[in-house]
């Protein structure tokens, strides 16, 4: 296949380096695309884009009905006459400590819709991503309502200059670290990063120069090409929100780091929080208020909607319903008094993000700071320990809607989560590479260790989880043999299905946004193993044939 023709294609398909920090597509691997796998990926988008217009069109008079969406009379006339903003932001909105910014409409136009618009957001508000360039956004608007689908984007996270420079020191086989003969420092590429260090492009959101596009997932497209299967948000305003900060945007500090030898630094810019606010500014100031959102995102993006569930609610202030699903990502248990992983096995990750992301420092907890932003929203919220996020954060709103989707067999999040996590190394020398940072088969010694320490996670989970209303559930399934297990809404629903139901994620995201408000589901699938051994389906067997090892792991 002509090379210029397979680098056009992969761009296309995929500017998956994006997708979580951890997974990205080798260069060799563009080498292995064919002709068949072109053609296989394009029939299967053919006919996954028929069948979501064919439900549009029956779909429409069913959900027209919803607070929110509007007529068909009302919608021709928002082609010229676009809605006006009628809960424009006050002073009582600015009782926080940080600020809501009123952020002018920009490059948007509002009668321009079912197109990605970008707003460049004014670095006098604070936002930033982490090389200091300007933050951006993306709007693509709908005439037929005023509820709003908010994404997150997925891109790993980082706090010490090792991650953040994406180069980490190499080690011994006895833990130490390796220099060569003329001691100078070893290092090697790591997964263990964030995404977008160098800022954003302004072809950010055009999928044929690589970017995002609507094929992250089904649902933040209109008519999407990776599912047969069409959500009622498809039919929304929708912003996407890209990733470029490293603190799962919720931070607000800059690090100036420097490798260990002290030969190289870094200044990094964890301003997440300033980046969120910004936007949620601009969606106050420049759109109407929506009845619904539904705010989502995975992986790093997935740990942001979780803890930011009570600032879209204050700010936004949608007059029905806040649904958020977190997908492949959420605050984990924390051990603060002793730091026991046994019992919580990411709580040595929490002292380092808490003090490099957020700049708390406990002993003075007046200082303006994330932590402080959820301690007046939620004043039941202890910054050292987060187990009481969780609970502080249902409380806010108890009529909101919450759903947690995680892979039993995820073995990306794990990655960041246990990195510090002593077994995880052992795990790591048995499998006879004390480097090892992803495991190369799901059953390896390392791969074991991950899935053990996540069934812990998701056990304390489901028990907070047990503790709530039935507005807040879970769905978590064995996991599927594709994208390592993470992400389940990934470009395709296909595979995030739990056998014993007979439920997927399309359908828990239907439960979870149901209007008749019925008990948000809680399922845990009992095999924990089943999906690794389930054929792809058509379309993730495509992309898993494009992306290779990426995107599918032998399970033994």
């Amino acid at each position: 296949m002509n090379s210029l023709i397979r680098k056009k294609f992969v761009a296309t398909v995929i500017s998956l380096s994006l997708l979580t920090g951890a997974i990205g597509v080798k260069a060799q691997a563009l080498e292995n695309i064919t002709l068949a796998n072109v053609l296989q990926l394009s029939l299967s988008f053919a006919g996954n884009l028929a069948e979501q217009a064919v439900q549009a069109v029956k779909q429409s008079d069913v959900w027209g009905v919803e607070p929110g969406n509007y007529n068909w009379w009302t919608t021709g006339l928002n082609m010229i006459w676009p809605q006006k903003v009628d809960a424009p932001l006050t002073s009582a909105d600015q009782q926080l400590p940080y600020t809501v910014p009123t952020v002018s409409t920009g490059e948007v136009k509002r009668n321009l819709y079912y197109v990605w618009q970008q707003v460049t957001v004014p670095k006098s508000t604070g936002a930033a991503c982490s090389d200091g360039s300007e933050y951006k956004f993306f709007v693509n608007l709908s005439p037929a309502s005023n509820n709003l689908s908010v994404f997150f984007e997925p891109g790993g996270a980082c706090t010490t200059y090792a991650n953040c420079a994406a180069m980490k020191p190499t080690l011994n086989e006895d833990g130490s670290v390796k220099y060569d003969a003329n001691g100078n420092l070893v290092e090697h590429p790591t997964r263990i990063t964030a995404s977008h260090r160098d800022g954003l492009s302004n072809d950010f959101m055009n999928l044929f120069a690589g970017g995002a596009g609507g094929i992250m997932s089904p649902y933040m497209s209109r008519l999407a090409v990776g599912s047969p299967k069409r959500l009622k948000t498809q039919d929304w305003n929708q912003v996407f929100m890209p990733y470029c900060t490293g603190d799962v945007f919720v931070g607000d500090n800059t690090q100036y780091l420097t490798r260990i030898d002290d030969k190289e630094s870094l200044i990094y810019r964890h301003k997440g929080m300033h980046n969120v606010m910004a936007a949620l500014g601009w969606m106050r100031t420049n759109l109407p208020r929506p009845a619904q959102v539904f705010s989502s995102g995975m992986s790093a993006g997935s740990i942001g909607v979780d803890m930011l569930r009570p600032v879209v609610r204050k700010v936004l202030n949608p007059r029905d319903t806040l649904y958020t699903m977190a997908d492949s990502g959420f605050v984990l248990a924390d051990d603060p008094i002793n730091r026991n992983t046994d019992i919580a096995p990411a709580a040595l990750m929490f002292p380092g993000f808490i003090s490099a992301g957020w700049n708390y420092d406990p002993a003075h907890p007046e200082r303006k700071t994330p932590a402080k932003l959820f301690q007046t929203l939620m004043p039941s919220f202890n910054p050292n320990d987060m187990n009481t996020f969780g609970p502080a954060a249902h409380a806010f709103n108890r009529q909101d809607r919450m759903l947690y989707v995680y892979s039993q067999s995820d073995v990306i999040l794990s990655a960041f989560g246990y990195e510090l996590n002593p077994a995880r190394t052992v795990a790591a020398k048995l499998d006879g590479d004390i480097n090892l940072e992803q495991p190369k088969v799901f059953n390896s010694n390392l791969g074991r260790f991950l899935r053990d320490a996540t069934t812990k996670e998701l056990t304390i989970l489901k028990n907070n989880v047990g503790s709530m209303n039935q507005n807040v559930g879970y769905f978590l399934p064995s996991g599927r043999n594709f994208g390592l297990s993470h992400c389940l809404a990934l470009l395709t629903y296909e595979g995030s299905y739990n056998a014993e139901s007979g439920h997927d994620i399309y359908d828990a995201m239907n439960n979870l946004l149901n209007r008749n408000r019925p008990a948000v589901w809680r399922e845990m699938e009992s095999d924990g193993w089943r999906g690794l051994f389930t054929k792809l389906g058509p379309t993730s067997k495509a992309f898993a044939d494009v992306l290779g090892s990426n995107f599918y792991m032998p399970t033994n």
